[in-house]
């Protein structure tokens, strides 16, 4: 029961600044090509088992990512998603997948880079890959996408290095035992689990040292 009000308040505070950054008064968070929308579900056993195995803690209960790009000051996103593969939608549309609250309030999560001209054109690359496929498997180079490989793979400097860092894939619970349903999963797809491959996921992103936190940022200074 603590943990689950723990994940409550934690939702609420998240609401709250959602709902607040979008607004249209000055000095307020007005969102810029190539942030980082982070999504809190829960609803299904597929984004259970993400958050599951890829956090330790309830503060970063994240199971999706996707890249905020601009169309005449009009805000969209590019993410890579179950069944449909990279699309871009609206960010209304978008905001009508995530999980709500019992307030019918979205959870989602703003984040940006702290040195935001690091990445060349990140939206630009995104877009080049809508239409490719959902990677069911999560490797990385097989002509398929999951949402923060996605974004890994649009994420380049100038030199056309990633940004970010890949890490060994976990499949594993706290205790490092395979969750069930990743074993009944990778059986139906008749494939190996790829423990420790290299590969990305939505919580290890979120802390990445080039990401802030938004929320923060915004209750500090104007951005």
């Amino acid at each position: 029961m603590k943990v689950k009000n723990r994940i409550i308040i934690k939702s609420v505070l998240l609401i709250v600044f959602f709902v607040t950054i979008f607004s249209c008064k000055p000095n307020q968070y007005v969102p810029k090509p190539g942030d980082l929308l982070f999504q809190i579900d829960r609803d299904s056993d597929f984004t259970d088992a993400i958050v599951k195995s890829t956090t330790s803690s309830v503060d970063y209960a994240f199971s999706h990512v996707a890249i905020i790009g601009l169309d005449d000051n009009k805000a969209f996103v590019v993410e890579a998603v179950p069944h449909e593969g990279v699309r871009k939608v609206s960010l209304e549309q978008f905001l009508m997948s995530t999980n709500k609250s019992e307030n019918a309030m979205p959870l989602v999560v703003a984040y940006r880079l702290k040195f935001w001209k690091r990445a060349v054109n990140p939206v630009e690359n995104a877009l080049k890959y809508v239409g490719m496929p959902y990677d069911s498997v999560f490797l990385h180079n097989n002509g398929a996408f999951y949402c923060s490989e996605l974004v890994y793979e649009c994420f380049l400097d100038k030199n056309q290095k990633h940004v970010f860092n890949t890490i060994p894939m976990s499949f594993s619970d706290s205790t490092g035992q395979i969750l069930d349903y990743w074993i009944e999963y990778y059986k139906n797809l008749n494939h190996a689990i790829p423990q420790g491959k290299p590969g990305t996921n939505p919580n290890s992103l979120s802390k990445h040292k080039q990401l802030r936190d938004l929320r923060v940022s915004w209750q500090k200074k104007p951005i």
